[in-house]
């Protein structure tokens, strides 16, 4: 994966930086509070308003109020694939990664990375304090599903690197798992 050439690298968080791998990313999305603070300047993704906010004061509050940050945020964009839906979790950062994306009308894309939790190495290749498992806010098959929603919006190059994402789609796809819709939350 070492040799992935790209225009426009997306990355998530910022646990990757100690791994030294793809560590100049244009845009990262920010799921932790200190990521501002840990990633050299780039854009910041945040998939919500509220999480905007958050993460924006906690980087003004503790010091950096000199420093211009650059960010998109999901809910601000007429995001009319997914505006409409009450989700049962949170969709990951990953998976609202690839919808940004996939908006963006590259010819290609490149997946990696995206393991579903399900890399036996663990949450983090090379820690093994995480548990590998997702959050109680988000859910694998919200997740699936906002990406399997988002490629099917895709005309162009699709590269998964994730063998992991790559067969849970593929079992998606063929009927092995139950719903071909994004899980809503009852109204």
């Amino acid at each position: 994966m070492l040799d992935v050439r790209y225009d426009c690298l997306m990355r998530v968080n910022h646990r990757w930086m100690e791994r030294g791998i793809l560590t100049k990313p244009h845009m990262v999305f920010v799921g932790n509070l200190s990521t501002t603070l840990a990633v050299p300047p780039c854009v910041f993704g945040f998939r919500t308003i509220m999480r905007e906010k958050e993460v924006l004061l906690r980087h003004f509050l503790l010091g950096r109020r000199s420093e211009r940050l650059e960010h998109f945020t999901l809910e601000r964009v007429n995001s009319d694939a997914y505006s409409h839906i009450r989700w049962a979790a949170y969709p990951t950062n990953g998976a609202i990664m690839i919808a940004t994306a996939v908006r963006l009308k590259p010819r290609r894309i490149v997946i990696g990375g995206i393991d579903l939790f399900a890399d036996p190495r663990g949450r983090y290749p090379g820690e093994t304090k995480a548990e590998n498992d997702y959050l109680s806010s988000h859910a694998r098959d919200v997740d699936l599903a906002v990406i399997d929603h988002a490629l099917s919006q895709y005309d162009g190059i699709v590269e998964i690197l994730s063998p992991g994402l790559e067969r849970a789609l593929k079992d998606r796809r063929s009927g092995a798992v139950a719903g071909d819709r994004i899980p809503e939350i009852s109204r």
